[in-house]
């Protein structure tokens, strides 16, 4: 299980079961060491940032913003309504604003991307499941 969402679950498991427990704590324990072995090996973030002062500079798309908020939201359980908190505006919007022409990020554009993300994907399978 990933993320801190399944913490009451796993309490219920040490308390009630106690095996089921065991076999989930030592299948995280070997993803932690294939994730630190996999660390070692992928390049450091310095490498895509350039840090001045006043100035910091990142190698990204349009995409790849509108991606990860998707992925805030559909992966990692965040609530749509992130994407309005104060705190995330202060990052994202230096960011999206730097773009030419600005990207636009809010609570409905995500959503709508998400929709049509799902639409697409609810298409691909219909049309691969079509001949079978």
């Amino acid at each position: 299980m990933t993320g801190n969402h399944s913490e009451n679950l796993m309490r219920h498991l040490r308390r009630k079961h106690s095996d089921i427990a065991e076999k989930m704590d030592n299948i995280k324990k070997r993803r932690t060491e294939t994730q630190q072995k996999d660390e070692a090996r992928q390049s450091s973030m310095l490498q895509y940032i350039q840090i001045d002062p006043k100035i910091v500079k990142i190698k990204t798309s349009r995409e790849e913003i509108k991606n990860a908020c998707m992925e805030l939201v559909t992966t990692n359980g965040r609530p749509l309504s992130l994407l309005q908190d104060s705190g995330f505006r202060k990052i994202i919007d230096p960011i999206c604003n730097a773009l030419d022409p600005p990207l636009k990020i809010t609570r409905k554009n995500i959503r709508h991307d998400i929709i049509s993300r799902a639409n697409s994907i609810r298409q691909n399978l219909k049309a691969s499941l079509k001949d079978r």
